[in-house]
């Protein structure tokens, strides 16, 4: 049995990673804009229609790469990246914390996740390695905290690797003070004392 190379995957995926890193968060904010997520909580719904727009902004940006192949079949659709001595076959869901994708079991995601076998099911003539490009919400729903490469035997998590850039922090220059101030406490009591009405009152 030949698990998928995680360095391999890597490489092959490293031209296109930061592409598809952004390929969720702008699916996630285009269903939030939808009319569907104004009228139905369904979690089923929310999914279904976030997938729907992973796979159009992913055509959009991947789509007239020679390299790049989407392939429709069993109701689904599989992207296929040709790289270099190494042919990497995925596709995009939604998974958990762990990075472990919710799928409804059947032949195709069997043979998916199952690299014992040839990839009989999705392209007979091929046998590339096979992995998910997942991405998991913040507690809310309204947030992607992370977008994984993951490879699976099964249910079992093989590898998994964030390919989501870090945020990168700026350092704003801070400039110390050397100006003198007194204490507000004194700088108000002194103020109220030449305040000759304040006198007359007291």
């Amino acid at each position: 049995m030949t698990f998928p190379n995680k360095e391999k995957c890597l490489a092959t995926l490293k031209p296109f990673q930061s592409i598809l890193a952004e390929i969720p968060q702008k699916a996630l904010k285009a269903y939030q804009k939808d009319r569907l997520s104004k009228i139905t909580t369904s979690g089923r719904v929310k999914s279904n229609s976030i997938w729907g727009y992973m796979i159009y902004f992913a055509r959009k940006a991947l789509g007239n790469n020679s390299r790049v192949q989407f392939v429709e079949h069993f109701g689904t659709v599989s992207i296929i990246i040709d790289g270099i001595a190494h042919r990497l076959l995925f596709r995009m869901k939604k998974s958990d914390r762990k990075g472990l994708s919710g799928n409804i079991q059947t032949k195709l995601s069997d043979a998916f996740h199952d690299h014992s076998q040839r990839q009989i099911f999705l392209l007979p003539n091929i046998d590339p390695d096979r992995i998910e490009i997942v991405y998991t919400l913040d507690g809310l729903g309204i947030r992607v905290d992370d977008v994984r490469a993951v490879a699976r035997y099964g249910k079992q998590i093989i590898w998994t690797h964030s390919i989501k850039p870090e945020a990168k922090i700026i350092k704003s220059p801070v400039t110390p003070s050397t100006k003198k101030t007194v204490p507000s406490r004194a700088r108000v009591r002194g103020d109220l004392l030449k305040n000759d009405t304040w006198k007359q009152e007291k």
